[in-house]
């Protein structure tokens, strides 16, 4: 939606793909583009951003970062938006799972239940 002078609607979202987008393959801190934001929406809009955190994990679930560790993430432009190159089929994610002892592949976390350990997609359920 335009505002008063023609111009794009700042958005929260669109924000924080603007600050990404300006620093492609750099591994980016959660502090770091959260500070930019919080301050760049205050100053572009007058408003406060609420929850920049939950914006930064909805664009790495939505395929558009790659989350290299806790609270770290990159943008890679050739790589955006292909999740269907990350989904495996039932047995190929069977076997991923045995194969790492049904841990989770970035913390080394698990739970058990009922003798399995249950994890979550992209991370481990305590």
């Amino acid at each position: 939606m335009p505002t008063k002078n023609d111009e794009p609607e700042i958005t929260q979202a669109g924000l924080l793909i603007e600050y990404f987008q300006n620093n492609p393959q750099k591994s980016i801190s959660h502090p770091e583009v959260v500070d930019w934001s919080v301050a760049e929406y205050k100053k572009r809009t007058g408003k406060t951003f609420r929850d920049p955190d939950r914006g930064i994990r909805k664009l790495h679930q939505d395929g558009y970062l790659i989350k290299e560790r806790q609270g770290v993430y990159r943008y890679e432009p050739s790589l955006a938006h292909k999740r269907d190159l990350e989904d495996f089929p039932a047995e190929m994610k069977k076997e991923i799972l045995r194969r790492g002892n049904y841990k989770c592949a970035m913390c080394g976390k698990g739970s058990q239940m009922g003798g399995k350990r249950k994890l979550l997609r992209g991370h481990y359920n305590p």
